[in-house]
């Protein structure tokens, strides 16, 4: 870990994170644990309690007006959500399953009456492209105290890279005006539970774990903590930034 670094360093590298991105492609793993299903509050971990169906994730992103996001769950079904410009297409295991534009779901209040689960079609596409913690820094920035783990060593389960990675242990109590003026007016809709997110993210979570990437300003890994232990553990695989050749041809296709 870089040494004496600071809070507000690693807080403006999140908050940078996505700029100048013209375009992203990204894979993330999140693994669930059973341990608020017991009562008992000092029960520790056992390995027969790791949920061990993955949820995975894929998102791709092409300034300035392309996002798609396909998300594989524990079941093993398929949601891949397509949105350019001002149209979406929702596809669940291959077959096109809903579709619309992002004005018509304005003018039909199409919020959170559905399921959303996949994105949100009243959004355009930077806005979903920011909506999921795992793959927006700033969200933690903004949101959160953070605390930075000095004493940090790498594991044997841990993430790779540890010269650039930091350790940080993070709650949700930071208050947008202990910003400067400028930053808190960029920021003031950017909070990790508004109730346009991912609200499981904070749902029986007593604080989180970051490894945070200093090169990228990116998150490698996140996990929520309980009272009783782990809840989950978000790994994130790979972050391409600017590497155009990794975003195919015909990605952000909504026909086929």
């Amino acid at each position: 870990m870089t040494p004496m670094i600071s809070i507000d360093e690693i807080r403006q590298v999140m908050l940078c994170a996505w700029d100048g991105v013209d375009d992203l492609v990204a894979t993330a793993r999140k693994a669930h644990f059973r341990v608020d299903d017991h009562p008992a509050r000092s029960r520790f971990l056992r390995p027969e309690d790791v949920i061990t169906s993955v949820h995975q994730y894929k998102a791709w992103w092409q300034a300035p007006d392309h996002w798609r996001l396909d998300q594989t769950f524990f079941n093993g079904r398929v949601l891949s959500y397509v949105t350019v410009g001002d149209e979406w297409t929702l596809w669940r295991d291959g077959v096109p399953y809903q579709n619309g534009s992002v004005t018509r779901a304005k003018e039909t209040q199409f919020t959170r009456g559905d399921d959303l689960i996949f994105g949100r079609p009243y959004l355009g596409p930077a806005e979903n492209a920011q909506l999921w913690a795992w793959l927006n820094p700033a969200l933690w920035a903004t949101s959160c105290s953070l605390l930075v783990d000095d004493g940090y060593q790498p594991s044997s389960d841990d993430v790779d890279a540890p010269d650039e990675i930091v350790h940080v242990l993070a709650s949700q109590s930071w208050r947008h005006d202990l910003m400067d003026r400028d930053r808190a007016n960029k920021y003031k809709t950017m909070m990790l539970d508004d109730w346009d997110r991912d609200m499981d993210i904070g749902e029986g979570v007593n604080f989180w774990q970051l490894w945070i990437d200093m090169k990228t300003g990116f998150l490698r890994r996140i996990t929520g903590e309980s009272g009783n232990g782990r809840l989950w553990d978000i790994m994130v695989d790979s972050v391409l930034i600017n590497q155009s050749s990794g975003v195919g041809s015909n990605v952000f296709d909504r026909h086929t």
